[in-house]
């Protein structure tokens, strides 16, 4: 009988024997080596191939791997993709100044009073806002009677008559603030040609819109186009004399600003 030989720990483990030509020679790992240093050879097998408590090779795990990393890129683009959505596919920007004069920004236009602003402007030599600083004393008292900004009755006057009292338009509008006849009846303004009747008339009719449409530039095209107009489109008129109109008493009221320290 063969004397008991003592094996270390690692002998006493199951493992699974396999035939050494099937494995070149120095195609055993270190952990297989070491076995077989300290175990020997067992029935004549010299090869010792691994514990029989398999791990997944790379070559099983990767696929896992990779789709999970996939599905978690996936998942990102998914993200971005609900984030981005609601600012719309066309990337732009609106904006709109209300009632108080405060000019809003957002590329989500979710109030009616947003106007997109124009990817490319036709390149254009703004005119400058005439310089005249002989009724701002009756703008700045009127304006503050009506509650309106004394810049914007300012810029609506430099705009409709360049601040000429007498000046009457081949439409028929007269005065300063440029009053149509049957307006200015139901404002009861009796002698358009008065410059204080003339500019309390016009800052009353600008709180008028103001009150009725909420923003400034819907308010300012209807003191040119009316307020039938806006309410049939629904925003600015797409009137070239209009649309050009309200840039130009926007662009004003914001120079005006300095006038009254505002």
């Amino acid at each position: 009988m063969s004397p008991i030989t003592e094996h270390p720990p690692a002998c006493s483990r199951v493992y699974r024997w396999g035939f050494p030509e099937q494995y070149p020679h120095g195609a055993f790992s270190d952990r297989v080596s070491s076995v077989i240093g300290s175990c020997g050879q067992v029935g004549g097998v010299r090869a010792v191939i691994k514990p029989t408590t398999r791990r997944s090779s790379p070559a099983v795990a990767m696929p896992g791997a990779l789709l999970l990393w996939l599905m978690s890129l996936l998942s990102l683009f998914m993200s971005l993709f609900i984030w981005i959505e609601p600012s719309r596919a066309d990337g732009g920007v609106y904006t709109f100044i209300d009632s108080r004069g405060v000019t809003h920004f957002s590329n989500v236009p979710n109030d009616p009073r947003y106007v997109l602003i124009p990817k490319r402007a036709k390149a254009r030599h703004t005119r400058p806002a005439p310089q005249n600083w002989g009724y701002d004393g009756l703008i700045r008292l009127t304006a503050a009677e009506h509650r309106v900004s004394p810049a914007l009755v300012k810029a609506v006057i430099a705009a409709e008559s360049s601040f000429n009292q007498l000046a009457v338009s081949n439409k028929g509008a007269q005065g300063l603030m440029q009053l149509m006849p049957e307006t200015a009846a139901e404002l009861g303004v009796m002698d358009a040609f008065s410059a204080d009747q003339n500019v309390d008339g016009g800052a009353r009719y600008l709180r008028e819109m103001l009150d009725r449409y909420g923003d400034l530039s819907r308010a300012v095209a209807a003191y040119n186009a009316g307020p039938t107009a806006v309410d049939h489109y629904r925003g600015i008129p797409p009137y070239p004399e209009t649309r050009d109109y309200v840039k130009r008493v926007l662009t004003y009221y914001r120079h005006y600003h300095g006038d009254f320290g505002q």
